[in-house]
């Protein structure tokens, strides 16, 4: 690992800073979403990247292409209100120049609310930025062994390779779980009888962007019996563990014959004429730029491909619909965080070892560094540590001085600082 011999890290945690050597080069493990933006922000530090992607020389049961950040499920990052969270983190993330958020812009196409793109277009933008960065060196080999004595970040997601994914179990120490994740199908708009759909969103905000196909009771119960009733893919007995936020549209209409009235299917907010309100509406959301291709909202499935074909083409204004992509059902791996890894995703184990982790697998709450002491001139002696503590939770360890969200601390060169392990430049 090479290392500046006047300058340090600390890692920030609940009782104490720890200072270690400044990491000059990074590996990293996966060019999704996240690898990708950390990439981007390590090369702003000035921080040299090694990206590593297995795509397209190995390619994963849900991946189309080989681009980096391709976006696999929905094209959509949901609502860029800024009075929930899903909003106000996008706004957190542009403060610190998220290269995601600023592709997803370049990118974005209309989506009332909500901040969706073009899949393709967004994936190529990233792609020729990541390129075209000096610090980062682009990879494209699949990782089957993890050096712990080397800075790496793992951000393969849930979709790692069978390889990868046992090196890091074994490493860990842990077994990996699973859950299994599905995709909706994606509908040419020249297809869909706009005689019968219509453009709207839902309570007429934004832009009316998404194509709402509305059914009478009557459409309705026909369309339920045929979607409860059509063929899956066969599905083996430790398939059934499916997260609950990308259910197949079958396997939720089983609950029930009005529980996808009450999630994709809900038509509140859609009526064209208030006192006229459909039974229940399905909608499409525009897909690329061209307007060319539209995905069917909430309707990820595991039907088989002539079932879907047969049970899309019940939707009203859907009757002759051409399907550009059937919808497909793919495993996804993790591993049990809060169990191996701190606050700050890095393993308790080993402190070089960091990974991405899926906000599906661990919530993590964000926490303080310990209350700290300073003389009271507000110096520090050249080379001097200071006893740092919590009064809170009477703990007391020897380290840097930490305040607030910074760590502190006088080396014979100068004095550094860090915020949650990242460097900060002396003055």
């Amino acid at each position: 690992m090479k290392t500046d011999a006047s300058a340090f890290v600390f890692y920030c945690e609940p009782i104490s800073c720890i200072m270690e050597p400044v990491i000059v080069m990074v590996k990293i493990i996966g060019a999704g979403l996240a690898g990708v933006e950390a990439a981007n922000y390590l090369s702003q530090k000035q921080i040299h990247v090694k990206l590593y992607e297995m795509r397209p020389n190995r390619m994963t049961p849900a991946h189309q292409t080989g681009n980096m950040a391709e976006l696999v499920c929905s094209n959509s990052f949901r609502s860029v209100d800024e009075h929930n969270a899903v909003g106000l983190l996008k706004r957190e993330m542009e403060t610190i120049g998220s290269l995601v958020l600023k592709a997803a812009s370049r990118t974005s196409v209309p989506a009332g609310s909500s901040l969706a793109v073009d899949r393709t277009l967004f994936s190529q933008d990233i792609e020729a930025r990541i390129r075209d960065n000096p610090y980062i060196e682009v990879i494209r080999e699949e990782v089957d062994t993890i050096d712990v004595n080397e800075p790496t970040i793992i951000a393969a997601g849930p979709l790692a390779s069978d390889s990868l994914t046992q090196a890091i179990t074994s490493l860990l120490e842990q077994e990996h779980l699973h859950f299994f994740d599905a995709v909706a199908p994606i509908i040419a708009f020249e297809s869909i009888d706009m005689k019968t759909c219509y453009f709207k969103s839902r309570y007429d905000k934004g832009e009316a962007a998404y194509i709402n196909c509305p059914m009478d009771e009557t459409t309705y119960q026909a369309f339920y019996q045929a979607l409860i009733s059509a063929a899956t893919h066969p599905v083996k007995d430790f398939e059934n563990n499916v997260f609950e936020g990308c259910m197949p549209i079958e396997v939720m209409a089983k609950r029930g014959p009005e529980t996808i009235r009450y999630g994709p299917l809900k038509p509140v907010g859609l009526a064209l004429d208030p006192a006229n309100r459909p039974h229940a509406v399905i909608q499409l959301r525009q897909d690329d730029a061209r307007k060319s291709m539209y995905n069917i909202v909430g309707f990820q499935t595991h039907l088989t491909w002539p079932e879907q074909k047969r049970v899309i083409r019940m939707i009203p204004g859907l009757e002759q619909a051409e399907i550009l992509r059937y919808g497909v059902m793919h495993k996804n791996t993790y591993i049990e965080s809060p169990k191996v890894l701190n606050q700050s995703y890095q393993a308790k184990k080993y402190r070089t070892f960091f990974r991405r982790t899926d906000q599906r697998s661990r919530r993590v709450r964000r926490m303080r560094p310990p209350v700290s002491t300073r003389p009271s001139d507000g110096s520090l002696a050249r080379g001097q540590a200071v006893e740092t503590f919590s009064e809170r939770n009477g703990h007391r360890r020897d380290g840097p001085l930490c305040r607030d969200t910074e760590c502190v601390v006088q080396t014979d060169e100068r004095q550094s600082r860090s915020s949650f392990g990242a460097r900060r430049e002396a003055p």
